[in-house]
């Protein structure tokens, strides 16, 4: 049901519910590196050959003032379409490391409009060349090969942290550990580029694998 710029599913009942909320192709994803990001929805319908005519999406900087409809980075206001995919945003500066919420609702063919979707989240990563602080870091090649070295410091916390992200590349594939856990669900990170002309980075919340004292 629909075009090539929306997704709608029928199921039984009345009305439209907007949900599975992506953004950059991703659920809540960390380091997005793109000034206006793209939003993604899923339209689900109660009533056979009904669609979505229009929406309205918020993005907040505080998960509160998204719980009181306010859309103080983006109010996009009614928009007269029955796009869901690619849902371009175009709002105040998104800046470095912040993480914004936003959600979205809709109208049917009958000018009825949806109760708002459940908040979903994104969080910027590193747009600025300057906020790089890291320097390239290698190990001595090996009998004129490569070893596979392991990179390891440690560091004090004095208290608990709230929030924590790492923003990590490598020349190859790593693997990042923290107190013997590794760090997510990722296998060979980063994808592989042509290193003369772009590198990649991921990024990481940490906050869960750190601990108050030695790490």
């Amino acid at each position: 049901m629909g075009n090539q710029n929306d997704c709608m599913i029928c199921i039984p009942g009345g009305g439209l519910i907007p949900e599975e909320l992506l953004c950059e192709y991703a659920v809540d994803p960390l380091g997005i590196d793109t000034l206006f990001p793209r939003f993604f929805w899923k339209v689900k319908t109660h009533e056979r050959g009904d669609y979505q005519t229009a929406c309205q999406v918020l993005v907040s900087e505080s998960l509160d003032a998204l719980n009181e409809d306010i859309g103080d980075m983006w109010d996009s206001g009614r928009m007269e379409t029955r796009q869901s995919i690619n849902v371009t945003y175009s709002g105040k500066p998104l800046l470095s490391g912040r993480t914004y919420y936003w959600k979205v609702r809709v109208w049917n063919r009958k000018g009825e409009v949806s109760h708002y979707s459940k908040p979903a989240r994104f969080e910027m990563g590193l747009l600025n060349q300057d906020e790089w602080k890291g320097e390239w870091i290698t190990a001595p090649l090996y009998m004129g090969r490569p070893s596979a070295p392991m990179f390891r410091k440690e560091f004090i916390l004095e208290k608990e942290v709230a929030r924590a992200r790492v923003y990590l590349s490598g020349l190859g594939y790593y693997e990042l550990r923290i107190n013997g856990s590794k760090v997510g669900d990722h296998v060979l990170d980063p994808g592989w580029t042509d290193y003369t002309k772009r590198v990649l980075y991921v990024t990481y919340d940490v906050t869960p694998y750190l601990k108050q004292g030695a790490n």
